[in-house]
């Protein structure tokens, strides 16, 4: 087989037509947990320790949770650019035209999270003695490493990747690669029905809460709303033919409309003029009726990016609403 047949063969292998548009992200987060098993043993309980879990906190420390704030923040906004992808834990699919954008905002993110983990490391001697007052018999000098250690827990690693099938396995085995093609093939459809009912799902929940704003309470009295109900929607109006790498037809009218309907409005302008908050309702409502016929699958999740050293009572690290502002 020629070189020039090979190329040929790999243009139309099915990650080709996706990965034009976009490259993978392979991102993950760690940092230094702060919760700790308790051995039951430590407790009067009658009941079986293997089903019995007791955890502590080994520190109360406002700088720690400075951390986890940030994380969370930027995981809401990386989550407003970012796509599903199921390749892989901790992978999600970045638009092309996006990548300037969120390459910024990751830039940005470990400025910040590199200041706030000093100012942390700083304080750890002390909230380490306050622990010992706190926890009494349950505190453990073990749970506390040398600062030096914990500044190397926390880590954000960052990755852009664009892959195919690899052109070898057409000079070695046609078989081989005429099964990774189909198994491509499929990878990439359930990509792309991942992308649109996230892409949808997305829609319908900053469509339903300014609806939500703009209908008057029980007593007929105005709702109040933060200016983000309203930038939260037209972001996601704004990039999302950037985004929109599964080609949703349907979606892209309902995107378009809403757009008209928005033009030139702001949340100060819903607040203070009725008229416009009740066209701007309706025309969102028959929006949303459209955008119900559309969520048959919508999806439990979004994007999961690789999480580590998680403290479960105080890191919200989770797939985040997209209504969080």
């Amino acid at each position: 087989m020629t070189n020039s047949s090979v190329t040929a063969s790999m243009s139309r292998s099915p990650f080709s037509e996706l990965l034009k548009n976009a490259v993978l992200l392979l991102f993950s987060v760690r940092k230094f947990g702060i919760r700790r098993k308790v051995e039951t043993t430590e407790f009067p309980v009658t009941a079986d320790p293997a089903l019995i879990g007791v955890t502590k906190r080994i520190l109360d420390c406002p700088e720690y949770q400075a951390i986890t704030r940030l994380d969370n923040q930027t995981r809401r906004r990386l989550f407003q650019i970012a796509l599903p992808s199921s390749l892989c834990k901790g992978m999600a699919l970045v638009p092309a035209k996006l990548i300037h954008e969120l390459d910024e905002l990751i830039t940005t993110y470990k400025s910040q999270r590199d200041s706030l983990i000093e100012t942390f490391c700083g304080v750890y001697p002390t909230r380490k003695q306050e622990a010992l007052l706190r926890l009494g018999t349950l505190f453990d000098t073990d749970d506390y490493p040398p600062v030096e250690d914990i500044r190397n827990e926390f880590r954000v690693d960052c990755q852009y990747l664009s892959f195919d099938l690899p052109a070898v396995l057409e000079t070695i085995s046609s078989e081989v690669f005429a099964r990774e093609k189909t198994q491509a093939a499929n990878k990439v459809r359930d990509m792309i029905q991942e992308i649109q009912r996230t892409l949808r799902a997305a829609m319908a929940d900053l469509v339903s809460h300014l609806i939500n704003r703009l209908t008057p309470d029980e007593v007929g009295k105005r709702k109040t709303f933060r200016s983000s109900t309203v930038t939260n929607l037209m972001d996601f109006l704004n990039r999302f033919d950037a985004r929109n790498l599964g080609q949703d037809h349907e979606l892209q009218e309902l995107v378009e409309r809403s757009k008209t309907l928005l033009s030139g409005v702001t949340a100060t302008h819903l607040k203070n003029d009725d008229h416009l908050s009740n066209t701007v309702c309706d025309g969102l409502g028959r929006i949303k009726s459209q955008l119900d016929d559309l969520l048959i699958n919508v999806p439990s999740r979004l994007i999961t990016f690789d999480e580590e050293g998680d403290d479960a009572a105080d890191d919200t690290l989770t797939p985040p609403s997209v209504l969080a502002s």
